[in-house]
């Protein structure tokens, strides 16, 4: 456990972060991503991804922690850029209902 172990943890909450979920892999096989990949189970990506984003999390994600990028270099791969959300995603504003009350509007005031 260390740096390179985080790495494939943040791989994992970027995929959740862009696409709402976290890669597809047989849950009813395994209890964790992480167990999937021990298995020589695929972890699969959505296509939704932008392609740049796609290649870094599938490099975060890799079965050997060698072939992960580090967390200066997904950082620096990272910078700048922004989801698009996704109607599924858990990422967005929530609303009052949500909050469970109503915000007063400007003539309550």
């Amino acid at each position: 456990i260390g740096v390179k172990s985080d790495i494939f943890a943040l791989g994992l909450l970027f995929h959740q972060y862009w696409c709402g979920d976290f890669p597809t892999y047989k849950r009813s096989e395994y209890d964790s991503a992480s167990i999937a990949l021990l298995n020589h189970s695929n972890l699969v990506l959505s296509p939704n991804l932008p392609p740049d984003i796609r290649q870094l999390i599938s490099r975060m994600l890799a079965k050997f922690q060698k072939n992960r990028p580090s967390a200066r270099e997904a950082w620096e791969l990272l910078s700048g850029k922004t989801p698009t959300p996704s109607p599924t995603s858990i990422f967005r504003k929530p609303t009052d209902s949500d909050l469970g009350f109503h915000a007063p509007k400007d003539d309550d005031l």
